[in-house]
């Protein structure tokens, strides 16, 4: 059971939506609002008939349509012809034999597979009821004004034109959801009838009468029968002899407080992390043996690395399965595939499917790297180390009163070695970059490093032009010269000598030295002051072309 195809009209945020999913992984990355999670949503609308366990009938709202339609339909003069909003979302399968009575040409793309295909739309036997209310409502306020979903139908049908009866239906899907806190009772159920499976019909017996026998002793308990009743505020003049008793037991009321401990901790007191890791667990190990499509939303909070380790795995495992993952995590994507990447912005997807093998074999071995900060940056700065980052960061709020994240500069210290993988994963999404790096004091091999990079209008380069200042600090050191932000610069990196009158090759030297030997030390106090500064051209020329793209 493999997905090959989503189409999805008019749902939410995707107008119109045509996706090519992979057979294996999809790993769904994108801001907040771009889409990611509705695609999640539609597939399993389509495929269950339900959001968050209640039938779609019973969610319906206008909100569920593409705002731009409904924008359309209340600005139109309903009193001339026009044609009511629907929402379309068709799951296109592999075409697999077992499947074959599922298969047929009802889709949009009249495409001969199995499939199902659900739509929302008017209820033609409501026509005259519904025209009628226009007429009778033309020029009231209280018209006809919102999609009228009073009147419409939710139908789901598989390709063959057959309705789909879900008690029955063979395309499931298990929704792992992250971001809801509320799986007690899913644990709970797990819990319970994992236990009555793996008892014996004698040992049910004995644990019930165990049970009973614990509450007739709290029954009998002279703490509980010597409480006085009598007096208490609202019984004083009921006639009846009022006592206090322990409830009587239903057959399997003792599984009730059965619960999970974990490393000896009950599963409630536990830590949201360890919840979180348990709860994906089973979700995902209870329906091992099962046919369906695992979908995962934000799977990785609460998770800390090496639980974010163990949830890859778990996805991982799953290799039989065809999973789809909503994520933030730049982490799991790494770790999951940079190939497997579909990137939503606005109610649109694409695939990231032409990613360098090498490059995909990086990012796997090394994913603590924020390859997902670049993709989904609006201007993403790419630099060499915390150095560069601190100082681009103080030039820029020194020129615009704002700290670049402020103004949507995504600042992302990248290794030298790791530039150029961000860049051809840069190139896949079309996304402009700009890169503030070392010259290294050679020309010959900066071209030579960058060449398949330097004439691509997409990417700007950052460096400094004195090919004699090879890296940040005596670029830093010159930029200062002559003002007084050399003074400020020692003072701040050699509290204990005081600024020499004369300032010589030797002290620029000692300088120099102390400064690439405490590479981040010396950038955190220029960071930190209050002093006054100049900052190298080549920053200045950076921080000044933010400033034009915004």
């Amino acid at each position: 059971m493999i997905i090959e195809n989503v189409v999805v009209k008019d749902y939410k945020i995707l107008k119109d939506l045509n996706l090519h999913v992979n057979p294996e992984t999809n790993i769904l990355v994108g801001d907040n609002g771009s889409g990611k999670s509705t695609i999640m949503s539609a597939i399993n609308l389509a495929l269950l008939g339900r959001i968050g366990g209640v039938d779609f009938e019973h969610t319906l709202s206008v909100d569920d349509f593409n705002a731009e339609v409904r924008s359309h339909y209340r600005q139109i003069d309903k009193t001339l012809s026009h044609k009511l909003p629907e929402i379309v979302i068709e799951v296109y399968f592999k075409d697999e034999d077992s499947l074959a009575k599922y298969k047929g040409t009802n889709n949009s793309l009249t495409a001969d597979c199995p499939g199902i295909r659900l739509t929302v739309n008017f209820n033609g036997e409501f026509e005259d009821e519904y025209r009628g209310r226009l007429v009778e409502n033309k020029g009231n306020q209280s018209a006809i004004s919102d999609i009228p979903i009073e009147y419409y139908r939710i139908q789901r049908h598989y390709f063959s034109g057959a309705p789909v009866l879900q008690q029955s239906n063979p395309f499931k899907t298990y929704f792992v959801d992250g971001t809801n806190s509320n799986y007690s009772r899913f644990v709970g159920r797990y819990v319970q009838s994992n236990v009555m499976s793996l008892l014996q019909p004698k040992d049910k017996v004995h644990l019930r009468s165990a049970y009973e026998a614990m509450k007739d002793g709290l029954r009998k308990d002279p703490s509980l029968n010597d409480i006085d009743m009598s007096g208490m505020n609202g019984l004083a003049n009921v006639p009846q002899q009022v006592t206090l008793d322990v409830k009587q037991s239903l057959p399997d009321e003792w599984l009730q407080s059965i619960t999970l401990n974990v490393d000896g901790i009950p599963y409630s007191s536990a830590g949201l992390g360890v919840q979180r890791t348990v709860q994906m667990a089973l979700l995902v190990g209870a329906n091992a043996d099962k046919p369906g499509i695992l979908l995962f939303e934000e799977p990785e909070n609460n998770l800390s690395y090496s639980n974010m380790n163990k949830l890859v795995k778990l996805i991982e495992d799953n290799d039989d399965r065809q999973k789809f993952i909503a994520t933030h995590s730049s982490f799991v994507a790494n770790k999951l595939g940079l190939a497997n990447l579909i990137v939503c912005s606005e109610g649109k997807a694409r695939q990231l499917t032409k990613v360098r093998s090498d490059d995909l074999k990086y990012f796997q071995k090394l994913p603590g790297y924020h390859t997902l900060r670049v993709i989904l940056s609006e201007r993403p700065v790419l630099v060499e180390g915390p150095t560069d980052e601190m100082i681009f960061d103080k030039a820029y709020f020194a020129r615009f009163h704002k700290m670049p994240i402020e103004n949507g500069v995504d600042v992302v210290v990248v290794d030298s070695l790791a530039f150029k993988r961000y860049l051809d994963v840069a190139k896949l999404v079309d996304k402009h970059v700009m890169v503030i790096t070392d010259n290294d004091g050679d020309l010959k091999k900066f071209k030579k490093r960058y060449s398949d990079y330097l004439s691509d209008e997409r990417f700007e380069f950052y460096h400094e032009k004195d090919w004699n200042l090879a890296t940040i600090e005596p670029s830093f050191i010159a930029a200062n010269k002559g003002n007084i932000g050399l003074s400020n610069l020692w003072r701040l990196c050699r509290p204990r000598s005081p600024f020499p009158e004369n300032f010589t090759e030797n002290n620029q030297k000692e300088l120099e030295h102390y400064m690439t030997e405490n590479k981040s030390e010396w950038a955190w106090r220029v960071f930190n002051s209050g002093d006054t500064f100049a900052f190298p051209e080549y920053i200045m020329r950076a921080v000044d072309a933010c400033k034009i793209q915004q």
